[in-house]
């Protein structure tokens, strides 16, 4: 608890009221310096506190600087769910990448409040606390406050508000002395404060013996201060460099799988498709892999390749004899990239199945040229609306490579040493993205002339296709799945039962000597990759663990896929070159981020603690302040 020991400055204050223009003044200079020393010295159940008149509010934020442009704007002011204010400032940070408009607020005070029945406010200005050290304990209560939310059941967003008072230097607000009379209507019940005193002072009493450990950096949320038109601060507008949402697509749309987002924001995953407007429509017996502008969805029907449109419904593209084909990616234009595979039954098992070895060959069909091979040992990914494909090759150096009809052909190289690059996805700026993978347990620099990179590379990819995991999981994922034995588990989770996601029956999935050799011979790690005509190939990192890999990329660089961050563990996220590698949220297990749009909706999907599986939709917008 909170000790009332100590003489504040509210107390000197009360004493000798006299003192109070000097004493305000002086306190305000220092600004939070006297709080944290009252938090240090344990006089933390009185907090330092002083009054709220408007010549002491505009004390407020002498140290703070204008944000540049945000001087004399307009903003809409409404009452907010899960924070106090709702703010539509209306801004947008250009074209680069999608922009928030709409943020939190949190009142700076009980009794000056903005009226949202009135709520546009002209002239106002916007003061940044990005970076100062009076500021820490209420940005460490920013930056932590949605962990504080899920941790405690019974704490809510009133608490937090209250919370923000208390650490607000220049306000008349007292937890030990809590006036009714001069909180807003929807801080009150029944003449009584509607949040908790006492989950209050505790969460206050945390945050200011923890914020000396909190230090600011790109990805940091803060407070930016609201000053009216008369210059009076006004509110605290919850900022950061991005916002991201998260929404569970089985429980809103009803669907099982998301694979593909496009720019008007229709899903399509399995056999279904998710309008813009919500409709969910059934496409018949197909795995959709991808979605055009132009609403139309490619994938498979069993071994054979398909089209699907609203108003025609499905069609197949090509019946191959005996061959399996399989659609990857379609442009706007309805070119399909994908791969042609041919099956040789090597023996068979009854106990373990039969088994079969691969030949790859990659491919694009137009309704023009039909199937045009253009490679013979490998497989298109991703085609962008410049008829531009890219995928795997083992037939170019480093076998990543981009291809198009003209320049035919082209190996992306490698980086830092990598030994095999596998591009995933393409977009209309040439931009690749995908993985490099090393295959040497003692030397992650495995050069790219090392002794059986290719063979193996080639093995892992049969026996990905073997268990049908390529192009749903990182290879170096594989492999952690089959040594742990949670491959039944993990794989394709979409078609297992709520009971039994998650549990293994224990021992290896795969015991023939083919996966073991592959397996158990060398050490698969991998790392995601953005390559560009101009820049070449630059890794992006891993989330703390030893693997990556980037699965799709917009036309504004931002790129998505997923990290390991511990054995065992994944995790879905964005990067762009501002902030590098960002874990997206989940909902508290593991999580792949498979596709993005231009407007930064991203579709994938993520267990819960317990291990039931969601498909989801993350929304991520970049900050305009």
């Amino acid at each position: 608890m909170l000790s009332n020991q100590g003489l504040t400055v509210k107390n000197i204050i009360r004493k000798d009221p006299e003192k109070k223009s000097s004493l305000f003044r002086r306190y305000v200079a220092k600004s939070f310096f006297g709080l944290a020393f009252l938090a240090f010295m344990g006089a933390c159940d009185s907090m330092p506190n002083v009054s709220n008149g408007d010549d002491q509010q505009n004390d407020l934020v002498p140290e703070l600087s204008l944000i540049d442009g945000k001087g004399n704007m307009s903003v809409t002011v409404e009452k907010g769910t899960d924070s106090y204010y709702s703010l539509d400032i209306g801004q947008t940070a250009g074209d680069k990448y999608p922009s928030a408009s709409v943020y939190k607020g949190w009142s700076v005070s009980p009794v000056h409040q903005m009226d949202i029945e009135n709520s546009v406010y002209d002239g106002v200005s916007l003061y940044t606390t990005f970076g100062e050290e009076n500021w820490k304990p209420l940005n460490y209560l920013l930056n932590n406050k949605e962990r504080f939310l899920k941790e405690s059941s019974s704490l809510t967003s009133n608490e937090i508000q209250a919370s923000i008072w208390a650490l607000m230097v220049a306000t008349d607000f007292d937890l030990n002395d809590v006036d009714v009379t001069q909180l807003p209507k929807d801080m009150t019940n029944g003449g009584q404060p509607a949040f908790d005193i006492a989950k209050t002072k505790e969460l206050v009493n945390h945050v200011m013996n923890s914020y000396r450990g909190f230090n600011y950096s790109d990805s940091s949320t803060y407070a930016v201060v609201l000053k009216n038109s008369a210059g009076s601060p006004r509110m605290i507008i919850e900022n950061s460099p991005y916002f991201v949402t998260l929404t569970d697509l089985r429980d809103k749309h009803g669907l099982i799988v998301a694979w593909d987002i496009n720019d008007l924001g229709e899903i399509v995953g399995g056999n279904t498709h998710v309008a813009a407007d919500g409709t969910l429509t059934t496409m018949g017996s197909m795995f959709a892999r991808a979605i055009n502008n132009n609403s139309q969805v490619a994938g498979n029907n069993g071994k054979m390749p398909v089209i699907w449109e609203s108003s025609t419904g499905q069609r197949t593209l090509y019946s191959p004899n005996g061959d399996w084909i399989e659609a990857h990616d379609i442009n706007i234009h309805g070119q399909i990239a994908g791969e042609l595979v041919t099956e040789k039954l090597l023996y068979e098992d009854e106990e373990y199945g039969d088994y079969y070895d691969y030949e790859f060959s990659a491919f694009v069909w137009d309704e023009n040229q039909d199937i045009q091979l253009i490679s013979q040992d490998g497989w298109a990914n991703g085609i962008n609306d410049h008829s531009v494909a890219t995928g795997v090759d083992y037939m170019v150096s480093n076998r990543a490579f981009v291809w198009s009809e003209g320049a035919g052909m082209k190996g992306l190289g490698s980086y830092s040493g990598f030994s095999s690059g596998r591009a995933n996805a393409i977009n209309n700026d040439g931009q690749v993205v995908g993985s490099v993978l090393a295959t040497n347990s003692n030397n992650l620099m495995a050069s790219s002339t090392t002794a059986g990179t290719s063979s193996l590379s080639k093995e892992m990819d049969r026996l990905m296709q073997t268990t049908q995991t390529k192009g749903v999981y990182d290879q170096s994922h594989v492999v952690e799945m089959l040594r742990n034995a949670t491959f039944r588990s993990e794989s394709f989770p979409w078609e297992k039962d709520n009971d039994v996601r998650g549990k293994t029956s224990g021992g290896n999935d795969f015991n023939t000597s083919s996966f073991n050799e592959v397996i158990y011979s060398s050490t698969y790690r991998s790392e995601a990759f953005i390559w560009s005509e101009e820049g070449g190939m630059t890794g992006l990192g891993t989330l703390g663990g030893d693997w990556s890999t980037a699965w799709d990329v917009n036309d504004h660089g931002l790129t998505v896929g997923y990290s390991s961050s511990a054995p065992g563990k994944s995790h879905a996220f964005f990067w762009n070159k501002e902030l590098g590698m960002v874990e997206l949220p989940s909902f508290g297990g593991n999580s792949l981020a498979r596709a993005i749009n231009n407007e930064g909706q991203v579709v994938g999907y993520s267990y819960d603690e317990e291990g039931r599986f969601y498909p989801v939709k993350w929304e991520i917008k970049f900050s305009a302040l």
